[in-house]
């Protein structure tokens, strides 16, 4: 096999242009009359537009019905995200996968309504802005179970996050990044059984920790226009388990921040600068 083309000065674009091909080919194939052919001319223009950037990957299969082409294209998705998000950053990537979404969704929605709804349903989670990683102990020590959320609101009651995870004895972070475009000073209400923190640019502003049933703590700070970090450490000692978050920025009744001013911090942030991307995409 010849080694595959080096990358041209225009990879982001040629990378845009793949995904793009990719997700008309799942809009496509999700769509049990549409035709398969159709799905497979957008496959290969999307392997097409890799292979320009040197993503190295495997020619379509001959003859290959609707089932075939949808493992392609998954197998196709994960080498193009993998490229992207080293190049681009985990940051830009949540942001331009977003726009493809509402791409899909256009279609889906003039196409069939309830089947947008029950192909686009599973991404919600995926898309949210808050990273949750929790840990089988209540000190966060263990290997941690990473997910994205659209906020934070969990009743578990006596059951466990995890199906391998402990009922009680479990712990949890939930990171987001704030994006401010004036100075506010926003009241943050934090409920809890058992403990809970809110750390704001790693200030503590909402102390709810300890041992206890279900308790009501807030506080408040002034944020500067700009980007800062938000997290949200939990952890369950014994009974019942629930934490959740609301803010007011207005003066009103406290509710769950608006996923409008909220970026996902990426998979692995910089532990020393959560939001650094973010605040590096906003400011482009």
């Amino acid at each position: 096999m010849t080694d595959p083309p080096a990358p041209s000065s225009d990879a982001p674009s040629s990378l845009d242009r793949a995904w793009d091909e990719l997700a008309a080919a799942d809009a496509i194939l999700v769509c049990a009359t549409a035709s398969a052919e159709r799905a497979r001319g957008h496959l290969e223009a999307a392997r097409e537009a890799a292979l320009a950037d040197g993503i190295d990957v495997p020619a379509l299969p001959a003859d290959a019905d609707r089932r075939a082409l949808i493992a392609a294209a998954r197998e196709l998705a994960e080498r193009i995200e993998a490229e992207r998000r080293r190049r681009l950053g985990p940051a830009l990537v949540g942001l331009r996968r977003r726009r493809v979404l509402r791409r899909i969704a256009v279609f889906l929605a003039w196409s069939s309504p309830i089947l947008a709804y029950a192909v686009l349903r599973p991404f919600t989670w995926r898309e949210g802005p808050w990273r949750g990683a929790f840990y089988p102990a209540k000190n966060f020590e263990g290997e941690p179970k990473v997910r994205r959320y659209s906020d934070v609101a969990f009743k578990w009651k006596e059951a466990a996050p995890f199906k391998t995870f402990p009922e009680d004895g479990f712990s949890a972070r939930f990171d987001t990044c704030v994006v401010l475009d004036e100075e506010v000073e926003p009241v943050f209400r934090l409920s809890s059984d058992d403990g809970s923190r809110l750390f704001v640019d790693g200030l503590l502003v909402v102390d709810n920790w300890g041992s206890h049933p279900l308790r009501v703590r807030s506080g408040s700070i002034a944020l500067e226009p700009g980007v800062h970090h938000l997290r949200v450490e939990y952890f369950e000692h014994t009974g019942p388990a629930e934490v959740e978050l609301d803010a007011s920025f207005d003066g009103d009744r406290p509710r769950a921040i608006p996923a409008r001013i909220l970026r996902y911090p990426g998979d692995e942030p910089d532990p020393e600068a959560p939001c650094a991307e973010v605040a590096a995409a906003s400011a482009d």
